[in-house]
């Protein structure tokens, strides 16, 4: 049984995408949309019990462990809630509250639940679609040095998504992830295709816009 339970476990976790993650901004947040899609695909057909048991087991002890600590205004348990929230249990996610915790965690400055904010307003998810204001936020998580929004900054100007388009400013922010995370192949990767992209001259200005963003705020 233990075993099965572990297996299951496993399967559960491909569906979350981990708030330190250094994926591009699509790639962050894609874990978000295929679960969406998945509980569509099943809706009406028999669920499998021990799976849903041990979600909303999960569920229902993690709102346990953090509720008291989210309602005295403790950042991080205020973002733990909306984690849970937006993932929900086996049979619903609750976007609205899920808006309503990282909200209050975001406004403190805290910067993974900026993140996941921004991935809500990426995707639309319990909001209006809002690529400007996940720009906005992640920018905010990305300048107080947090990984994986400095790695999503460089995606979201290489996309033009809520910024204008900037292949040195995309560059500048995969170069920083990538100091940050040197094993990360989806990074490299994506700023070595994005370099072949662009001119000697620009990758050496993005290359030194990234030295001075370095030496004010060191990625973390």
């Amino acid at each position: 049984m233990m075993t099965a339970c572990r297996a299951i476990a496993a399967v559960l976790c491909v569906a979350m995408i981990s708030a330190g993650s250094t994926a591009g901004f699509a790639d962050l947040f894609q874990g978000w949309e295929q679960d969406r899609q998945n509980r569509e695909m099943y809706a009406g057909r028999q669920r499998d019990d021990m799976r849903d048991a041990l979600k909303n087991s999960d569920f229902n002890l993690g709102i346990n462990q953090w509720k008291a600590q989210a309602e005295q205004g403790n950042a991080e348990a205020q973002f733990r809630m909306g984690k849970l929230y937006r993932e929900g249990n086996a049979s619903s996610v609750f976007y609205d509250k899920a808006l309503e915790w990282y909200q209050k965690s975001a406004a403190q400055g805290y910067a993974p639940a900026q993140t996941d904010l921004a991935g809500m307003h990426y995707l639309g998810l319990g909001t209006a679609k809002n690529l400007e204001e996940a720009a906005k936020l992640t920018k905010m998580a990305a300048d107080s040095g947090y990984l994986a929004a400095v790695a999503n900054m460089g995606t979201m100007y290489e996309e033009g998504s809520g910024v204008p388009q900037n292949n040195v400013s995309a560059y500048m922010w995969y170069s920083l992830a990538v100091s940050g995370d040197e094993q990360n192949k989806i990074l490299l990767a994506k700023r070595d295709a994005l370099a072949a992209k662009m001119t000697p001259e620009q990758i050496a200005e993005a290359k030194k816009l990234a030295s001075e963003w370095k030496a004010q705020k060191p990625a973390k």
